[in-house]
């Protein structure tokens, strides 16, 4: 969806429009993967299709790949293309391994991914991270995505004005995201998110405001076993034949 966001116009104006598309927009999405050292792979495209055409990437960032779902969301068969894409550009192997840092969408999760990450990489998936809080743990989201949003916006709008009374369509979305990706993917954004992140360098007080999960935030079931053994109450005071030793707690007694 394009969002104008600077109009100019003369000094005085009280209404200020700007043009853009006229027809709703189309889902298409584009996954990115970037590392610690401030590079950026090669983006891919997920166009919403039943059939896939190399012409719909014309223009996108060079070494891009594309594919089609038909709503156009990543499911588990195009993660593991881009999962192949990245090994690609990244040369890791067995002797090299990468560590591929995750969220928790279901798309990430098939036998045929640990297939191909356990001969070539490594996954990991933060756990007990809901999406309100995924975000954060996220270099790409935390410096990365707005200024791509704010650049790719600008793009369109410099192809709208280029392109009087056309509607820009999901085959124009390539050479934006182009433009964009370039702007966007520059080392100083992607070392600053995983530096904001604690991740590179490791930091692991960089947040102080989250909760302990529910999964690890319970008693320890062995210590509660053996408090329990230890003690001893009113309504079960020690056996005649089993009388306490100095080890034992004293029998709490009611008042009399």
């Amino acid at each position: 969806m394009q969002n104008p966001k600077q109009v100019v116009t003369e000094k005085g104006k009280k209404q200020v429009g700007a043009i853009t598309s006229a027809e709703r927009g189309e889902l298409v999405t584009i996954v990115c993967a970037i590392n610690a050292a401030g590079n950026a792979a090669p983006p891919m495209f997920i166009f919403p299709r039943v059939r896939y055409k190399d012409h719909f990437i014309t223009g996108a960032p060079p070494g891009s790949i594309g594919t089609s779902t038909r709503s156009g969301w990543i499911n588990e068969e195009t993660f593991t293309l881009f999962l192949e894409h990245l090994i690609q550009h990244s040369h890791c192997s067995p002797d090299h391994p990468i560590l591929i840092i995750l969220d928790i969408h279901e798309a990430h999760i098939s036998l045929r991914a640990v297939d191909i990450a356990k001969s070539k990489c490594v996954l990991t998936i933060p756990p007990h991270t809901s999406h309100h809080t995924s975000h954060r743990l996220q270099p790409l989201d935390n410096t990365v995505y707005g200024p791509f949003k704010t650049y790719y916006n600008k793009a369109l709008d410099g192809w709208m004005r280029s392109n009087p009374g056309k509607t820009a369509s999901i085959y124009n979305l390539a050479g934006c995201v182009n433009e964009a990706f370039l702007s966007a993917m520059t080392p100083q954004n992607v070392i600053s998110g995983f530096r904001s992140t604690g991740i590179y360098p490791y930091n692991r007080d960089i947040f102080h405001d989250f909760e302990p999960s529910m999964v690890s935030d319970r008693p320890n079931p062995k210590l509660q076993s053996a408090a329990q053994d230890h003690s001893t109450t009113a309504d079960d005071p020690p056996a005649a034949d089993d009388p306490p030793t100095a080890d034992d707690p004293p029998a709490a007694w009611p008042d009399q």
